[in-house]
């Protein structure tokens, strides 16, 4: 079967592709309607894809509404879910960026995952390796920090998977990458270029 790895952002009205908190609950109550399995990011990489269909829950970048509006949701709905976050992200349209406590706060409850340090898009800033190596560095110091312990997983800024990503990652020690290549998780699928799908469709 195959796992759908869902990609959200702002939980609002700002930035990139924004969802409402109203859309954003009506697409938990659809999987819980589906009876669908949500699993962690964890969960896939100890025992695979499922042999049923199954969905996981991304939020990337790390926004103040993802504290403010998401996990209470999530928490209504008790449904796990992987928070990506940058630790030194530079301003953005879509709103203010959590603090170190809030993702320290969301750390003991759910999944968190490294987004970069700086933000910084790997192929539109020609980034080397050398260059990732030191990004997820800073960003792996910075969450150690914070006392924030992130999984073995990797989720690119705009989900640029170059081969100096890939190769800065597998020297760091992640276990997967997930991009924002369209598609779903099969048995076939390589976990360091695990696909996506932005938001949940209609």
């Amino acid at each position: 079967m195959s796992v759908a790895i869902y990609i959200y952002h702002d939980i609002g009205s700002r930035g990139h592709r924004p969802c409402s908190p109203e859309r954003f609950s009506e697409d938990l109550e659809n999987i819980r309607r589906a009876g669908l399995d949500i699993l962690s990011f964890q969960t896939l990489l100890t025992h695979g894809v499922p042999d049923h269909e199954a969905v996981i829950l991304t939020l990337d970048d790390g926004l103040s509404s993802h504290f403010e509006v998401a996990a209470p949701i999530l928490d209504a709905f008790r449904m796990p879910a992987v928070f990506c976050v940058s630790t030194a992200p530079p301003p953005t349209a879509s709103g203010p960026y959590m603090t170190p406590e809030q993702v320290r706060q969301l750390g003991e409850r759910y999944e968190i995952a490294g987004h970069g340090h700086r933000h910084t898009p790997a192929a539109t800033a020609k980034l080397s390796k050398e260059d990732v190596l030191a990004d997820m560095t800073a960003m792996r110091e910075t969450f150690a920090r914070w006392g924030v312990h992130p999984i073995d997983v990797f989720v690119p800024p705009q989900g640029q998977n170059t081969q100096a990503v890939s190769e800065a990652a597998q020297l760091m020690g992640f276990k997967a990458i997930r991009t924002t290549q369209h598609g779903r998780v099969d048995a076939g699928t390589d976990f360091m270029n695990l696909p996506g799908i932005e938001g949940i469709p209609r």
